[in-house]
């Protein structure tokens, strides 16, 4: 019982819109001329809704492919779209309102301001309070209080009693042209001025395209500019930090290092290049076996790590051959230091990070070298032949 009700409730309020949508319809077809009822001017491709319609007023709305308008008076606005617009001989007492590929305006008297948003737009001997237009190609020759454009090319042979801002990448004041106010102009080149031309005043501004770029481009570069500062400044600090933190931390490498380097100059030297050489081939041939990639990854992250700290154990390590009776947390601060300063140079920065990588790299395959035939040889022979010792402070 309750859905039968429920369902007699729907068909009551589907008939009520029904009936509201068959009367709108009669309403609006008994005040329109459609498609197949020709319009004043002979076309049957638009919809022209006279002044009798509710909630349109005394407006006039026109849509279609291609419209003409001749002759008419218009109580209030004009509001119209199609692909070619041509109004032509009217007396509007409101404003005119269109938007289409091509709005002519000729010969046409309008009370209030004038609004087209086209691919070409003319007015030719139209007058009007203030016209406002967006469009690749406008001209103008009439006459109105104030004049705003936006668009690719501009030409103006009218009078404008007020100001006229015209915001092209080209603008053309014609012979017959009187602005009276002042003409602001933005656009790519100065605008020319024909001779007989009147403009009261004349403010020009470089077209904000390239402004916009160039402003652009100099922010980026103050921002790179800033941020090189900003990461030179960091890696100073940075370097002396990892410097300091070596040889807190790992003193008795610093030192070994730099005994190796002095002892084993030729080696050491010669384990780093290669090792900095076949380091990234043995990772590239780790990754073609899935059972080798994590032996991969972790060749690849100890690389990274020793990269990052190559050049503080650098200089808290070589420094200790150069500043000998320093102490050891003072060399690593001045070699650090100088480290860090070497490496914020052009191109002596990025040879000074490759030989501290080589000098670490090199020491880490000599230990292990060494640790290993440490450990192969006799007892007796081991101080010999092991790894060296930390240097004596």
């Amino acid at each position: 019982m309750l859905k039968a009700i429920q369902g007699s409730k729907r068909l009551v309020v589907v008939a009520l819109l029904a009936a509201v949508a068959f009367a709108v319809a009669f309403s609006v077809r008994s005040q329109c001329a459609y498609a197949d009822e020709p319009l004043p001017d002979g076309s049957s491709d638009a919809i022209a809704i006279d002044s009798g319609l509710p909630l349109m007023g005394n407006d006039y709305v026109w849509f279609g492919k291609e419209a003409s308008l001749y002759g008419e008076s218009i109580k209030n606005d004009f509001v119209g779209a199609g692909k070619t617009m041509v109004i032509t001989d009217c007396q509007i007492q409101g404003g005119v309102r269109a938007a289409g590929s091509v709005v002519d305006v000729m010969d046409t008297q309008v009370a209030e301001n004038v609004t087209i948003a086209a691919q070409n737009a003319n007015l030719t001997q139209t007058r009007a309070n203030a016209i406002v237009v967006a469009c690749n190609t406008f001209t103008f020759d009439g006459s109105c209080s104030e004049l705003y454009v936006f668009g690719g090319y501009a030409y103006i042979d009218g009078t404008v009693t007020g100001d006229a801002t015209v915001v092209a990448d080209r603008v053309e004041i014609g012979p017959n042209a009187n602005i009276q106010g002042t003409l602001y102009v933005e656009a790519r080149v100065d605008p020319v001025v024909n001779q007989g031309a009147h403009v009261g005043a004349t403010e020009f501004t470089p077209s904000r395209k390239d402004a916009m770029f160039l402003d652009g481009l100099t922010a980026f570069a103050t921002a790179a500019s800033a941020f090189a500062v900003f990461m030179a400044i960091v890696g100073l600090i940075g370097t002396i930090i990892v410097s300091l933190l070596a040889e807190w931390l790992f003193g008795r490498h610093t030192a070994a290092a730099a005994r190796l380097l002095r002892e084993r100059t030729g080696a050491m030297v010669g384990t780093g290049i290669v090792g900095a050489i076949a380091a990234p081939v043995a990772i590239v041939l780790l990754c073609v076996f899935v059972v080798t990639l994590p032996v991969a990854g972790a060749l690849a992250l100890a690389l990274v790590a020793m990269t990052v700290v190559a050049e503080g154990f650098a200089g808290a390590s070589i420094f200790k051959l150069a500043f000998p009776r320093m102490g050891r947390f003072k060399v690593a601060l001045a070699g650090g230091a100088i480290m860090a300063v070497l490496g914020v140079v052009p191109v002596v920065g990025g040879i000074v990070h490759v030989l501290a990588f080589m000098y670490l790299l090199g020491y880490a395959l000599q230990a292990v070298y060494l640790a290993r035939r440490e450990s192969k040889g006799k007892g007796g022979d081991a101080g010999a032949s092991g790894a060296p010792s930390p240097v004596a402070e």
